[in-house]
This record gives structure tokens, C-alpha cells and sequence, in this order.
């Protein structure tokens, strides 16, 4: 799904300033309805009752989405039943896509030995690379091809 930006970028080139709120964007009509007032948010727009195909669009667009008096502005999250965000839920929705061969239940371990010491940042993650066999050692960076074989000894 495109950003409105990407959908209408000469529209934004009109924007009278950024990060306007959609609260200065319209007002509430009679029986609770939003009607969108394009020209309190965009320079150089004509007071005549034809609108530029751009405008057009933006407000069919616009019109798709229902506002009402009294609700909640919140996000859904539309992935669980709840609509609330979990990380499992979205664990679930990305789990095709991770990759990479399983994690040993030792290593589980030791990382969560790891996370729980009170030590300093750059500590945790020495022995996180540590446990991982991520450390840069000579033997490493020889293998990836930074290091030739003088550099070694």
C-alpha cells in the first residue's frame, strides 16, 4: 500500500505547511459527518467549484474512510481478533520469512543468561557474538577474505 505522498505527490508540493493535522484539513458538519476542506491545507488553490483531478482523487480516496464524533483515533492492528498489537501475532505473520537454521536450546539459554547480567552494553554484546561464533577473530576474517594468510601470524 503507497503513502498519500506517493499517491499525490503534487499535492503535497502544495501542502501550506508540514505536519498539518487532519483536525485543520475539515470540520464537522451537521449530523456528525467530516467534510474535508481542501483549501484551508493547500496553497494556490482556485475558490471555484471545479476542482483539480488530483483534488478529485484525494477526496474520493478521502471519502472511503468514514470519521465519527467520538471515537477513538487508534490504530488496529488487524492481525489478531483483538486488533491490538502482540508480539506474537506478528511473530506468526513474518515466521515464513525469517530464516535461518534452528536455535539450539543451549544457545537459547545462554542468551538468556546473557540479557538478565547487569553489565555494560558493549559487554552483552561481546558475549553475544560470543555465543553466536560472531567474533572477529583473525581465523574469521581470514575465512571472509578481509585478512590475507601474512596478516595472520
Amino acid at each position: 500500500m503507497c503513502s498519500l505522498l506517493e499517491l499525490f505527490p503534487d499535492l503535497y508540493a502544495q501542502a501550506a505547511e508540514d505536519g498539518m493535522s487532519v483536525a485543520e484539513a475539515g470540520v464537522w458538519t451537521s449530523g456528525n459527518g467530516w467534510e474535508w476542506r481542501l483549501d484551508r491545507v493547500l496553497q494556490n488553490t482556485s475558490s471555484s467549484s471545479t476542482a483539480s483531478s488530483s483534488q478529485s482523487q484525494l477526496l474520493d480516496f478521502l471519502d472511503r474512510t468514514a470519521l465519527s464524533v467520538g471515537s477513538d483515533d487508534v490504530f488496529r492492528w488487524k492481525l489478531n481478533k483483538e486488533e491490538v498489537f502482540s508480539v506474537s501475532s506478528c511473530y506468526y505473520r513474518f515466521f515464513s520469512k525469517l530464516s535461518g537454521p534452528p536455535i539450539l536450546p543451549s544457545v537459547v539459554k545462554d542468551a538468556y543468561f546473557i540479557c538478565k547480567i547487569d553489565a555494560p552494553s558493549k559487554t552483552l554484546l561481546f558475549g553475544w557474538r560470543l555465543i553466536h561464533d560472531r567474533l572477529a577473530t583473525k581465523d574469521h576474517l581470514f575465512m571472509k577474505g578481509i585478512l590475507d594468510i601474512t596478516e595472520i601470524n
